[in-house]
C-alpha cells in the first residue's frame, strides 16, 4: 500500500469515534448502519435533492480513492433520496436495477449526487419509480447514474424485523448490544491491519477480500449487522460494491471500471454470500466481466455486467 492512506494516530482516533457515533444513531429508525458511518450530507437544490460524502480514512483503497463499496453505497442511497424525497408516504424501497456510467476521474475529495426523479410507472402490476444522478467531483463530472425502484410499502410497514439484539452470557457494557460490540471489535482489527499496513481500514471494516480463480475471482462475504439494510437483507449498494471490487479483481490494477448494469433479483437473507466473477471479454484495451451474487445452493440474488477500459499510463507506454 502508498502511504497514502497509512492512518496516523488522528485518523485512528477519528475513525472509532465514527464508528461509534454510527451505532448510536443506528439505534433509531430511519438510515440504516453504512449510511451512518459513510456519514453523507443531505440538501436540496432547486427542488432536486443533493448528496455529497467525503473522502477520509475510513473509506480510502489502496489506490488512494474512494474505496468501491464506499462509493457504490453512496450511489444506491444517493438514487433512492429522490424517490423517498418526493413520496414520502412510500417507506421501503427495492433497488431493481442500476445502470452506472464512470468517466475515469479518480474517485477522490468530495463527491456530490444530484438526482432528478423521472417518474412513476404506468401499466405495471407493481409501482416503480425511476430516477437519475449526476456525480460531481472537484474536476468534473466522473459518473451519472440512474435506476429504477419498487415501492413495497407504506411507512407504517418499516418497522425492523432484524433478531433482537439479545444479552450474550458474561460481562459487557450495558449500553452495547452484542451486535453493535462485534462492529466495534471489527472496526478495531481493521485499524490494527492498517496500522500493520496489511491493507487498507475500509478493505478490512468490510471483509471484501476477493482471491483469484481460473475464471476472475470470487470471495465470500458476511451478510451481518454492519452491511444489512433496516430490515436484514444484504445492503442494495453495498452489493453493487463487492461486485465491483471482485471484478476488479479479477482484471487486475490495470483496469479502470467505466460501467455497470446491475440487477437485483432477491433479498440477500442468508449469514453469508457467494461473489463471483468472471471474464467474459479482455481485449487490448477493453473488457468485460459478469459479477454473480448467491446464496446456498446458487441461489442468485444479484448480478451486474460491468466494463473496463485500460488505464492510459500502461496502455501507452505499451
Amino acid at each position: 500500500m502508498s502511504d497514502y492512506h497509512m492512518l496516523s494516530d488522528d485518523d485512528c482516533s477519528s475513525i472509532e469515534a465514527r464508528v461509534r457515533r454510527a451505532v448510536i444513531a443506528d439505534r433509531q429508525p430511519g438510515l440504516h448502519l453504512l449510511g451512518h458511518f459513510l456519514d453523507f450530507q443531505y440538501e436540496r437544490r432547486h427542488n432536486r435533492a443533493c448528496i455529497a460524502i467525503q473522502q477520509g480514512p475510513h473509506c480510502t483503497d489502496e489506490n488512494g480513492e474512494i474505496d468501491a463499496i464506499s462509493f457504490g453505497v453512496f450511489v444506491d442511497i444517493a438514487l433512492a433520496t429522490s424517490v423517498r424525497s418526493l413520496l414520502k408516504h412510500y417507506g421501503r424501497l427495492a433497488t431493481s436495477n442500476i445502470y452506472l456510467q464512470l468517466s475515469g476521474i479518480p474517485l477522490t475529495g468530495k463527491l456530490t449526487a444530484t438526482s432528478n426523479f423521472v417518474g412513476l410507472s404506468q401499466n405495471l402490476a407493481a409501482k416503480r419509480g425511476s430516477v437519475q444522478i449526476s456525480i460531481e467531483g472537484a474536476d468534473g463530472c466522473v459518473g451519472l447514474a440512474i435506476a429504477s425502484f419498487v415501492l413495497l410499502s407504506s411507512a407504517a410497514t418499516t418497522k425492523s424485523v432484524r433478531p433482537a439484539l439479545g444479552k450474550p452470557d458474561g460481562a459487557m457494557p450495558k449500553d452495547h448490544s452484542r451486535q453493535e460490540l462485534l462492529v466495534l471489535d471489527r472496526a478495531e482489527h481493521a485499524i490494527s491491519e492498517a496500522r500493520a499496513k496489511e491493507r487498507p481500514f475500509c478493505r478490512a471494516f468490510w471483509g471484501v477480500t476477493p482471491r483469484p480463480t481460473p475464471e476472475g475471482a470470487a470471495m465470500t462475504v458476511e451478510n451481518d449487522y454492519l452491511v444489512a439494510n433496516k430490515v436484514g437483507h444484504l445492503q442494495g449498494g453495498f452489493q453493487l460494491g463487492a461486485a465491483s471490487a471482485c471484478a476488479a479483481a479479477a482484471l487486475g490494477s490495470e483496469w479502470l471500471h467505466t460501467g455497470s448494469h446491475a440487477s437485483y433479483m432477491r433479498p440477500g437473507v442468508e449469514p453469508a454470500v457467494n461473489v463471483a466473477s468472471t471474464i467474459v471479454y479482455k481485449g487490448n484495451t477493453s473488457a468485460v466481466v459478469l459479477t454473480k451474487i448467491t446464496e446456498s445452493e446458487s441461489r442468485l440474488i444479484f448480478q451486474a455486467t460491468s466494463t473496463h477500459a485500460l488505464r492510459a499510463s500502461l496502455d501507452s507506454a505499451q
